[in-house]
């Protein structure tokens, strides 16, 4: 009976190839031509963008992209906003507008996760002075530990964005809200600036820049209105 069934079911596909090969000139045009799509992709659409970048090294080349991709916006017929990597606009920030964020020079990198800029490097806690305000985790830190921080861009006022660090970690151990602005002051081992937030480093843009949003995996910069 086995051996009675896959006959039959060959003879079922024998035919069924016959038929389609005399009907071809019916159904092969339409084939070529038909956009297949799969889920989560309307038809003839390209696959959806990943809402978070890769982490990205902090380069020279990267700042200069950005520099050159924020020049463009004050061009005559420039576009009226650009996107650049997140680890390109934390280069241009951090290695040419010198905002102060900690970093090392050889171990920085960041990335743009959800609506948050990135920045993740390694930090001598030496240079924090007091380690008492890192609470009962200090006894479980070494010396030199990798730092992430995360934070929002917002415009203050026309060449000028804020960076509010909105969390901060140490091997992978959060700090607690409260102790984050106490923490960013010493690892900028500088007085806070005057008119940012506790927890927000004001960082200089050209005047061209009216507005900075980080969405998607990139940093877009929008061009000032008159």
């Amino acid at each position: 009976m086995g051996c009675l069934r896959n006959i039959g079911c060959l003879t079922v596909l024998a035919a069924l190839v016959a038929v389609g090969y005399v009907t071809r000139d019916l159904w092969w045009g339409q084939l070529r031509t038909h956009h297949w799509s799969s889920p989560g992709r309307t038809a003839g659409s390209e696959p959806p963008t990943s809402d978070s970048s890769a982490w990205e090294p902090l380069t020279a080349t990267g700042a200069a992209r950005t520099k050159a991709r924020i020049a463009a916006l004050g061009s005559r017929g420039g576009p009226a906003f650009v996107s650049v990597p997140g680890g390109d606009f934390a280069s241009y920030i951090i290695l040419d507008q010198g905002a102060r964020l900690p970093h090392a020079t050889d171990s920085a990198a960041a990335a743009v996760i959800g609506d948050a800029l990135h920045l993740k490097t390694v930090v001598d806690l030496r240079s924090l002075g007091d380690r008492k305000m890192l609470g009962p985790m200090a006894d479980l830190l070494g010396d030199v530990e990798p730092v992430e921080l995360a934070g929002t861009l917002e415009m203050t006022r026309p060449g000028t964005v804020e960076f509010r660090v909105t969390s901060l970690s140490i091997r992978g151990l959060p700090l607690p809200s409260p102790v984050i602005p106490r923490l960013l002051l010493a690892l900028e081992r500088t007085h806070h600036q005057a008119g940012a937030a506790d927890d927000g480093v004001l960082i200089p843009l050209p005047s061209v820049v009216g507005d900075v949003r980080a969405n998607r995996g990139r940093i877009t910069l929008y061009k000032a209105t008159p």
